[in-house]
């Protein structure tokens, strides 16, 4: 259509510079009819491209979505795993926590159940020596029997003894007063090597001490409780050796708890002291009138002559 339309044209003026110009004009017109035509195409591109494009952006968008969905589901997903996985792991830990337990608890019972097996064994060999222990007692409760009535016979004759030497010695003391000699005068008497001897054989009943109060009857016998002194109503007993003591050779405790029981302790004393038949015997046997009998520990009795 240009190249037509340039031919006309170029018909009407003829001439080299109008027909230069003409061709000038023409190319003008055929380059921007060519510009023309490459916009035109490009206008026609433009809604094409841009379609696909908001297309392309709608399915980013899309995916964005969907894929922020996902995210949020597995962060949640991740959350709840995270929670059972610590769950999972504390019950892990307290089934190991109880499986050591029931480790234990079985190690005690097997424990136990030896432990039972041998008592049982050992109730078994108990019971046996049981059987044993009681043919044994029945053994010893027979021999006791004896035993006592054998004592009770042995007592009898002891009493039977204690009286016939009871009359002897009254019939003595009748013949005479207690052997220690007046004042002044030579004679038999005894004394202790010490007031801790003296309250040792009192304490171990191998000689006793009587308190007779001037114009009173009976009078009193010094007992010993331990390291305790007391005292008791009771007559002199006429089975024992017999001797009278002044109160120097007595120990000063026994006079100032005397002293301490009674009101009546200031009157006037008289005291005696009874020798079992063992130490009168180690007396009775020296045969002399006069002199001093010294009894020393244990109930050892030594002689010292008068001077």
């Amino acid at each position: 259509m240009f190249w037509q339309e340039a031919d006309i044209m170029g018909g009407d003026h003829g001439g080299g510079e109008n027909e230069t110009l003409q061709t000038d004009i023409l190319r003008f017109l055929a380059i921007i009819g060519f510009c023309l035509m490459a916009v035109f195409a490009l206008v026609q591109a433009i809604p094409v491209t841009g379609a696909k494009q908001s297309t392309v952006i709608e399915d980013l968008e899309h995916d964005a979505r969907a894929q922020a969905r996902e995210l949020g589901y597995l962060r949640s997903e991740n959350i709840r795993l995270n929670k059972e996985l610590n769950r999972l792991m504390e019950h892990e830990g307290i089934a190991r926590s109880r499986e050591k337990e029931l480790d234990r608890a079985k190690k005690e019972l097997s424990r136990q159940k030896e432990q039972i097996n041998r008592l049982i064994e050992s109730k078994i060999t108990q019971s046996n020596g049981l059987i044993e222990y009681k043919r044994l007692l029945s053994k010893r409760e027979r021999e006791i029997k004896a035993l006592t009535r054998a004592k009770e016979l042995v007592e009898m004759n002891m009493r039977e003894a204690v009286r016939k030497i009871s009359d002897l010695t009254t019939k003595k003391m009748a013949a005479g007063p207690i052997q220690t000699p007046p004042a002044g005068q030579k004679g038999l008497y005894v004394a202790f090597q010490s007031d801790q001897v003296f309250l040792d054989l009192l304490r171990a009943d191998r000689i006793s001490l009587f308190i007779n109060l001037l114009g009173m009857k009976p009078g009193f016998r010094v007992i010993t409780k331990g390291n305790r002194i007391d005292f008791v109503s009771e007559r002199a007993e006429m089975g024992l050796d017999l001797w009278e003591l002044k109160e120097n050779l007595v120990p000063a405790e026994i006079l100032e708890a005397f002293k301490s029981w009674t009101t009546l302790s200031s009157r006037e004393k008289i005291l005696t002291v009874g020798l079992t038949p063992e130490i009168s015997r180690q007396i009775r046997g020296r045969k002399v009138s006069t002199g001093r009998f010294i009894i020393r520990e244990g109930g050892a009795v030594s002689y010292s002559p008068e001077l």
